[in-house]
């Protein structure tokens, strides 16, 4: 009996181990897909923006503009409405900073 007992805990432990460490690494690799979308997007849109500092007068223009909201948007997390699907909240953190780059690539084209 004791030795079931030892079993199915040593057991708990492992799964719970193994939750533990699959969320950290998840959330390890979400942060990593979202610092390389802020890369690509400071790259395409503020780089450019700020080596007009040295050259003359900045001027914004609407692709400078629409990557600038892209930026912020990266930042910015909507807490107040709850999806009634399980998965419906994963699949927005994980498709969004792709919808995001997806966005920027296209602005860009048009600089």
């Amino acid at each position: 009996m004791l030795e079931l007992f030892i079993g199915a805990f040593i057991g708990a432990c492992v799964a719970v181990i193994g939750v533990v460490t699959f969320v950290a690494l998840l959330a390890a690799g979400m942060a990593l897909v979202r610092a390389f979308v802020l890369i690509k997007l400071w790259g395409w849109f503020m780089a450019p923006f700020m080596l007009q500092f040295m050259e003359k007068p900045p001027t914004l223009t609407y692709p400078i503009a629409i990557g600038f909201s892209l930026i912020v948007s990266m930042f910015y997390v909507n807490k107040t409405t709850k999806s009634e699907k399980p998965g419906q909240d994963f699949a927005i953190a994980l498709l969004g900073p792709f919808t995001v780059l997806l966005m920027g690539y296209i602005v860009h084209l048009f600089m």
